[in-house]
């Protein structure tokens, strides 16, 4: 495995099966940015270790279990301009160290640019329209509102 410089993408030679390729942080291009997890009432400051359109990895002290849905918030500036997007979505994979856990977190749509304009731009939006390639983790069936 090797990090593509150009695009934070990890490629190892062989044809990637995801549909959406993994963006590594820190984002280029992006200033200084703040991501959270919410949850019920609360929420906990995360480490965003990758992103894609359709889901992301983070690390966090705090536990999560398997199926929870939660809310990814990132703050950060793009473009000179500040933005503040929520990702809804549901923990899918969880990896238990001592130091911190990290989660993959299946975001319940596909990013779009209505939706979420400045990350949908920054991680190379599709114009695909309709949920995740997966099914829609909130809803347990695939829809979509037009």
């Amino acid at each position: 495995m090797k990090l593509d410089e150009e695009t934070s993408v990890m490629t190892d030679g062989i044809k990637e099966k995801r549909l959406y390729p993994r963006i590594f942080m820190p984002l280029a291009g992006v200033a200084p940015h703040k991501a959270e997890i919410l949850y019920g009432n609360g929420s906990v400051d995360v480490e965003i270790a990758n992103i894609s359109m359709g889901g992301a990895m983070f690390h966090s002290h705090k536990r999560f279990g398997l199926g929870n849905i939660i809310t990814l918030s990132i703050s950060g500036v793009y473009l000179n301009v500040a933005f503040h997007e929520h990702m809804p979505g549901k923990i899918v994979a969880i990896y238990l160290k001592e130091d911190r856990n990290s989660y993959s977190l299946q975001f319940a749509t596909v990013l779009e640019l209505e939706q979420t304009p400045s990350l949908a731009a920054l991680l190379g939006h599709s114009n695909s329209k309709g949920d995740s390639f997966l099914r829609n983790p909130l809803q347990g069936k695939t829809t979509r509102k037009d």
